[in-house]
């Protein structure tokens, strides 16, 4: 298959220099469209694994109680009541 690419003036300037160093310029677009096939294809964990790994990885300020698990009814009560009497 041939691929017929329109480069901008700067992208041409790069070609030109890349040839000059005996750069091999096909295999340089080919082993990219490789590696942008690979990492389009990867498997993306699910967004709530993100954010459970990000949650995970930030601590909480020093000093403040940690919330509760929200389905859980009454550890989420007491911890209502223990910061209503704080204050």
């Amino acid at each position: 298959m041939l691929l017929n690419v329109r480069l901008s003036g700067e992208d041409e300037r790069v070609v030109r220099g890349l040839r000059r160093a005996k750069v091999n310029v096909s295999e340089l677009v080919r082993r990219a469209l490789r590696e942008a096939a690979a990492r389009e294809h990867r498997v993306q964990p699910s967004r709530s694994v993100l954010v459970k790994e990000i949650i995970d990885a930030i601590p909480g300020p020093v000093g403040k109680t940690k919330r509760p698990p929200l389905d859980d009814r009454r550890a989420v009560a007491a911890f209502i009541a223990r910061k209503l009497n704080r204050g």
